[in-house]
């Protein structure tokens, strides 16, 4: 059984279709310009100051032959004016189209210079000389030990594998890819295998295969007039990207001791900020009750534990959430409460992710909370009215690490040799991924576009114990 088709057409930016079988004209290129400077002073016998600071200047991506697009509205204010609708009891539904971008194009770049990024490095090393009273005996003597710390700025070059993921997958007009909405397809009205190459076009269900998009630019999706979305699921693009940076900081001691030992204890410690992200800015909505201030996962959520408690449609009792926001799907017996969880119960169960707790549950049949009814407008759509699905990589991921580091370590004694290390260690991480993370995967593949802030976290606290002996013949 068939219950998804994809189709991917190819176009030039000048609306050129391009063949089956043949290679689309790109070429993708950025320069990434580096300088540093850096100096010692070297105050006295037993203090030396290092200070140093690296510039950067990342060119964003461009394809040398004009066949580049990007989003005309600007993607990150989008999915703020959504989230901040969604605040007030309101859909904002704005319609996104794409056209020729990019430095040949004479067009804006995917995302501004970043000429801000400055890197500063500080560093210091001591070694006291103390040899008397009972700071000498805690230092061991003139040149026992070491105390070394530093701090930096360090910026990460990014940029091939973002473009490289919306080049394929959401570079509308250019490389077009669509699918057809798998989840109205059923049991008995979708289409059947019938063998190699043998892709079919539609099923009693509707079409499988989408026909090509129309040429010329700006170009826009069609956009959803009847009961379900299109239900496109690709990629855009988050204009507000900004260069990755973590700042670093280290503090050791180091400590000769008898025998031929050395023992160093460290602190080391690294922020990450404007870290890359995942996140679907046009995932359905959590759409607030202006009257009672509850949400629609909330709500959801209660029509869960009735569905779970295979609770008859005529014992559910009003629920304002529903009656406030859905009126109109009130009738036949049933009051606006008790309509809205039929539907609920009746696509209750495993979502597409095979989650039992999936709580968008009007994915397979959104009626009353689709865009549009008929080509009129719903005032509480969940869903965007070209996209179920509209991944970017956005500059929003944060992380923390700590860590103390031990370490023991022997000098060579008869071409025997030995050291211990020991780490204990927190991380925590809010989403971030790689840019060389596939398509639809990853730790923030599935994000919520309702907060503002933070979207996942991660936190692991490893222990990292390794013993080493060596032996020199």
């Amino acid at each position: 059984m068939i219950t998804e088709v994809t189709g991917q057409y190819n176009r030039t930016a000048q609306a050129v279709s391009i063949p089956q079988n043949t290679l689309v004209p790109k070429d993708f290129r950025s320069w990434e310009s580096d300088f540093h400077f850096q100096d010692s002073w070297h105050v006295n016998s037993t203090l030396t100051i290092t200070a140093g600071l690296r510039y950067s200047l990342l060119q964003p991506v461009f394809e040398m032959n004009g066949n580049q697009v990007s989003p005309d509205q600007h993607l990150n204010n989008f999915v703020s004016q959504r989230a901040a609708a969604m605040e007030q009891g309101g859909a904002f539904d704005e319609i996104i189209s794409y056209s020729p971008s990019g430095k040949v194009n004479g067009k804006s770049p995917l995302w501004p210079w970043d000429y801000k990024d400055l890197g500063p490095r500080l560093a210091f090393a001591y070694a006291p000389n103390k040899s008397d009273g009972l700071l000498g005996v805690l230092l061991g003597g003139s040149g026992k030990t070491s105390i070394r710390g530093g701090f930096g700025i360090v910026y990460n070059h990014f940029g091939t594998g973002l473009v490289d993921t919306f080049d394929t997958n959401g570079a509308f007009g250019l490389n077009t890819v669509i699918s057809n909405p798998a989840s109205i397809q059923t049991l008995d009205g979708r289409a059947r295998y019938s063998g190699p190459g043998m892709i079919p076009t539609s099923s009693s269900d509707g079409i499988l295969l989408q026909p090509p998009p129309s040429g010329g630019f700006p170009y826009t999706l069609s956009v959803s007039t009847l009961g379900n979305p299109l239900q496109q699921i690709t990629w855009g693009f988050d204009n507000n990207l900004r260069t990755p940076y973590s700042e670093t900081l280290d503090f050791s001691v180091s400590r000769e001791l008898p025998g031929g030992l050395t023992f160093e204890a460290a602190y080391v410690e690294r922020f990450g900020h404007r870290l890359l992200q995942q996140r679907d800015l046009a995932m359905p909505l959590d759409i607030k009750d202006p009257k009672t201030g509850v949400d629609y996962f909330a709500a959801a959520t209660a029509f869960a534990k009735l569905a779970n408690a295979n609770t008859p449609v005529s014992q559910v009792q009003p629920i304002p959430y529903w009656e406030d926001l859905f009126p109109t799907a009130a009738g036949g017996g049933l009051s606006a409460t008790q309509a809205m969880y039929q539907l609920f119960a009746q696509n209750w169960g495993p979502s597409t992710l095979g989650a039992t707790n999936f709580q968008n549950i009007f994915d397979s049949f959104c009626f009353p909370a689709c865009p549009s009814i008929n080509g009129t407008p719903t005032p509480y759509a969940f869903y965007h009215k070209e996209f179920s699905a509209l991944y970017a990589w956005s500059s929003i991921g944060n992380s923390a690490y700590n860590a103390g580091q031990f370490m023991l370590r022997s000098r060579n004694m008869h071409g025997l040799q030995f050291d211990f290390n020991y780490v204990y260690s927190k991380s925590i991480d809010e989403g971030s991924d790689a840019e060389r993370v596939p398509s639809f995967r990853g730790l923030s593949a599935f994000t919520n576009p309702s907060a503002i802030g933070p979207y996942s976290s991660t936190l692991t606290k490893p222990r990292v114990m390794e013993f080493a002996l060596r032996y020199s013949f």
